[in-house]
């Protein structure tokens, strides 16, 4: 799936490359990377919300 972001600040572009640069991949790289990370963190909170939810639960 193609995605494309419009009007970034340069600012951020130049930051986005920086970061990309000393990790040795490239920016479309370093982006899917983010991408995949920030979606696993949502799952994993997902995750530890519902077990939350059980546990208090079965608690009563």
């Amino acid at each position: 799936m193609n995605n494309v972001v419009r009007n970034l600040e340069p600012r951020t572009v130049q930051k986005i490359d920086e970061l990309a640069k000393q990790e040795g991949i490239s920016r479309e790289q370093f982006l899917r990377n983010q991408i995949l990370r920030m979606s696993q963190s949502y799952e994993e909170d997902e995750f530890a919300r519902r077990l939350e939810k059980l546990v208090k639960e079965t608690d009563r």
